[in-house]
């Protein structure tokens, strides 16, 4: 399935806010983006077993990856 450009950086971002201590929730990223949250949640469902190629080994080791929200 093809996403845009928007929608997979609203993933993202929804994605490296729940790895720091200031979490977000996904209406805050829905109304900061314009990206509906139905779109960022499947955006984050592709994503996610992505996650630990997508986000690097500086930012967040693997064992931080597991506390991700599974979709």
């Amino acid at each position: 399935c093809r996403r845009s450009p928007i929608s997979i950086a609203a993933a993202v971002i929804y994605m490296i806010t729940q790895l720091s201590e200031d979490k977000k929730p996904l209406k805050d990223i829905s109304l900061a983006t314009g990206v509906a949250e139905g779109t960022i949640r499947n955006s984050y469902k592709d994503l996610y077993p992505y996650a630990a190629r997508l986000i690097p080994n500086s930012y967040a080791k693997e064992e931080d990856l597991k506390n991700l929200c599974t979709p």
